[in-house]
């Protein structure tokens, strides 16, 4: 006799199981009182302007799979590895920038006269090949550290 009520049984604990969440859901309310005030209680008031606030449905969220949890693994590792490569071209670039500055600094310290850098000549006197070798020798320095520069802005926009 006890077999015929539980398959009514099961069906009901099932069906009150599934509405369990739901029934959780407390209920806001908005009040607006004779002054103007606004509250908000989960408990409805008596007096005032009462609406009741729609809340949103419990959601029941499941555990991940172990192949769901290696993707977000794996995007995670992903984006890692890109911001590891987006510092190391910035760093690359600040590097650069500082290669240059040093190398236009000192073009701007060896462009000037010293000792022996000028030879004497019938009608006054002249840089020596000394100096236009030292100079020279600066500025392909310069033009190296801005087509260093201009490679490393050109990888990060890669």
């Amino acid at each position: 006799m006890f077999e015929r009520f539980v398959p009514p049984l099961v069906a009901v604990i099932v069906a009150v199981t599934l509405q369990v969440p739901n029934s959780y859901a407390a209920k806001i309310y908005r009040t607006v009182n004779a002054d103007g005030s606004v509250s908000y209680s989960d408990v409805e008031p008596k007096g005032g302007k009462t609406e009741a606030i729609p809340m949103p449905e419990v959601v029941n969220i499941q555990p991940l799979d172990d192949l769901s949890k290696q993707q977000i693994d794996d995007y995670q590792s992903e984006r890692e590895e890109q911001a590891k490569d987006q510092q190391s071209q910035h760093d690359a670039i600040k590097k650069a920038k500082k290669e240059l500055e040093k190398a236009k600094k000192a073009l701007g310290e060896g462009s000037i006269f010293g000792e022996g850098d000028r030879t004497n000549t019938k009608n006054g006197s002249k840089p020596s090949q000394g100096y236009f070798d030292r100079v020279g020798k600066l500025e392909n320095k310069v033009e190296e550290a801005k087509k260093a520069l201009k490679e490393a802005r050109k990888a990060q926009s890669k």
